[in-house]
């Protein structure tokens, strides 16, 4: 469907619904110019520190921690995780730079 629809811009939730194999959608959003993917996308409840959790995986290097599970609860985890340790211009383009790039008229 990307493919055959390229003038239209499709978001693909969850970094495209396979998060755990980077390389498959490295190659993905290489082959589809006119994809891109989420990263804050939740099925679970909008809470402060759900997303307080997302910022620390990309900003620190904190080794081994927890995260909210699908229902927004603590300490249910199916494994721990690892901080990105991400770099300032990574997280302005996580954080503003993308959405102003493929949301015309988007304002922040």
């Amino acid at each position: 469907m990307i493919t055959d629809h390229p003038r239209t811009r499709f978001i693909c939730a969850h970094v495209a619904n396979f998060p755990e194999d980077l390389a498959y959608v490295a190659s993905f959003l290489d082959s589809h110019a006119n994809a891109a993917v989420d990263l804050f996308g939740v099925d679970m409840p909008v809470r402060t520190d759900v997303y307080r959790a997302h910022f620390r995986f990309l900003e620190s290097r904190d080794q081994y921690f927890e995260y909210p599970d699908y229902a927004g609860r603590w300490g249910h985890c199916r494994w721990r995780i690892y901080g990105l340790g991400l770099p300032a211009e990574a997280l302005r383009k996580i954080y503003s730079e993308n959405a102003l790039r493929i949301i015309p008229g988007l304002k922040l």
